[in-house]
C-alpha cells in the first residue's frame, strides 16, 4: 500500500509543479472494501498540515509515511 500511495502522491506533486502550486497539507484515506467486509471492515485518514506550503516530492514523501503509519492496521484485506 505504501508504494501505491507514494506513486500517486509522485504523479500529484509532478502535476502540481507544473501548474506551479505547491500544499499545505496531505491527507490520506485507507479502506477495506465495504462490499465484501471480510474477516473486517476498516477505514481511517489523517491529515498533516503544514505552515510552509511545498511541492517536493521529498517533502510530501515524508509528510505521507508518516501518516500512512499512523492510521493504516495489519491484517485487513
Amino acid at each position: 500500500i505504501k508504494e501505491a500511495v507514494l506513486f500517486y502522491l509522485t504523479r500529484a506533486a509532478e502535476k502540481m509543479r507544473h501548474q506551479n502550486l505547491a500544499a499545505h497539507a496531505v491527507t490520506v484515506f485507507v479502506s477495506t472494501d465495504r462490499f465484501r467486509p471480510v474477516p473486517a471492515e476498516y477505514s481511517n485518514s489523517a491529515t498533516y498540515s503544514s505552515t510552509f506550503p511545498t511541492n517536493v516530492n521529498q517533502e510530501l514523501q515524508e509528510w505521507t509515511i508518516k501518516i500512512l503509519e499512523k492510521i493504516f492496521r495489519e491484517g485487513y484485506e
